[in-house]
């Protein structure tokens, strides 16, 4: 990474008790601090806004959730937040899960991550870099684990409502997950062509990347072992209707 903005992850765990019961469940919550709280070099030379900049902007993520969007800088930030939280809690659980067996190899295994809605969408291709990157697997071994370690659950029947990110900002803000979305998108294209060769139209409709958008669901549902609705009735809405092409190729999820 280069030009990188440098994001600490604070912990903060609350423990919840259940009813009836001697358990104790851990709710981890994330906080974002900046490393530094000035810089030095700027404040010398008198650009005192400046030299807090980082620090302000670190704040931001953590300080309220989901801001308007209705402009690029909001929409902007709602992006930082998302991958924020995912790779805070995903290096999390994978720095546990080698404390515990020593090697990632087994990680689908030991751990389930439910996507619930397309917020946390980005768990995948950060799985997949943590994996590659840190873990140094190659392609198709970081994808079956990943591939067999998260589920879905999808929360809107219409797909005007579903979770799209201009292609162009994540590129920008995120070009290492956006290489790993690339990819899983040329090869998910390719295996639809299998499926419905020549009907451009219906691949885009199905593919991670297209039409200058990254659509979140079609991310999801290509890369999960398991789909559901929020009820039966709805399940079977994303079956007939909503997802109903994923659904004939894919029925087992």
């Amino acid at each position: 990474h280069e030009d990188y903005t440098r994001v600490l992850a604070v912990p903060c765990d609350m423990e919840i008790a259940g009813y009836g019961t001697d358990h104790v469940n851990t709710l981890r919550l994330w906080q974002a601090r900046s490393p530094k709280s000035v810089d030095m070099q700027l404040f010398s030379r008198g650009q005192y806004l400046q030299a807090s900049e980082e620090r302000t902007m670190a704040d931001a993520i953590s300080k309220i959730l989901y801001p308007e969007d209705n402009h690029y800088e909001g929409k902007s930030l709602r992006l930082k937040q998302q991958y924020f939280f995912v790779s805070a809690t995903v290096q999390s659980i994978t720095r546990k899960h080698l404390e515990v067996y020593g090697t990632l190899r087994n990680f689908h295994e030991k751990n389930v991550i439910q996507i619930n809605d397309t917020h946390p969408a980005l768990v995948i291709p950060e799985l997949m870099r943590i994996f590659m990157d840190d873990a140094g697997m190659g392609w198709d071994e970081a994808w079956n684990i990943t591939k067999n370690s998260v589920a879905y659950t999808n929360h809107t029947i219409m797909a005007e409502s579903l979770e799209k990110w201009p292609e162009e900002m994540v590129k920008q803000l995120l070009p290492r997950i956006y290489q790993i979305l690339c990819e899983l998108n040329r090869r998910l294209c390719a295996k639809l062509w299998n499926y419905f060769p020549g009907e451009w139209e219906r691949i885009g409709s199905m593919a991670i990347i297209s039409y200058n958008q990254i659509h979140m669901a079609n991310l999801c549902i290509a890369m999960s072992f398991s789909i559901n609705g929020v009820s039966k009735l709805h399940g079977e809405i994303l079956k007939e209707d909503t997802f109903h092409d994923y659904a004939s190729i894919m029925p087992e999820k």
